[in-house]
């Protein structure tokens, strides 16, 4: 029995609609909970390059500004067998660029990670969450997004 150390590093994508609304990209992960998109880092990748790298990987998301002084980092514990994982995410905030008529990109889901993804306004993916460690962090991005009105 050991107690390891896991961390992973994601994105909070975030797009604003023609009409100024902000919506979240969720995805159901094949694991069965909805969560922002996350994986771990490859060798010789920065948290940040990580966090890039997962999102394009698991939506094909690409046209995104990241907002590097925006983190905000979840942490839990689970058994994995007979070790317990003491885990950490960060994840940054995204800014999603839309397409020339105003929607936001179309997203190809990696399906061996990725079950579903969708768009949602603040409400209606706090009740989609699975987790309330990812709930707090829509909470507070939502507060950041608005101070910062993105």
């Amino acid at each position: 029995m050991a107690t390891r150390i896991d961390a992973a590093y994601g994105l909070i994508p975030v797009w604003t609609t023609p009409q100024g609304d902000r919506r979240y990209l969720l995805i159901l992960h094949q694991k069965g909970h909805w969560a922002f998109p996350k994986g771990h880092a490859e060798a010789g990748e920065t948290p940040l390059e990580t966090a890039r790298r997962e999102v394009e990987e698991e939506t094909g998301l690409t046209a995104l500004d990241v907002v590097e002084t925006a983190q905000f980092e979840e942490g839990y514990q689970f058994q994995q067998g007979r070790d317990t994982i003491t885990k950490t995410v960060t994840y940054f905030l995204a800014h999603v660029h839309p397409t020339d008529n105003g929607e936001p990109p179309a997203i190809t889901v990696q399906e061996a990670e990725v079950a579903q993804f969708r768009w949602c306004s603040c409400e209606e993916a706090q009740s989609l969450i699975t987790f309330e460690a990812n709930r707090r962090i829509l909470g507070e991005c939502e507060a950041l997004c608005q101070s910062i009105s993105l």
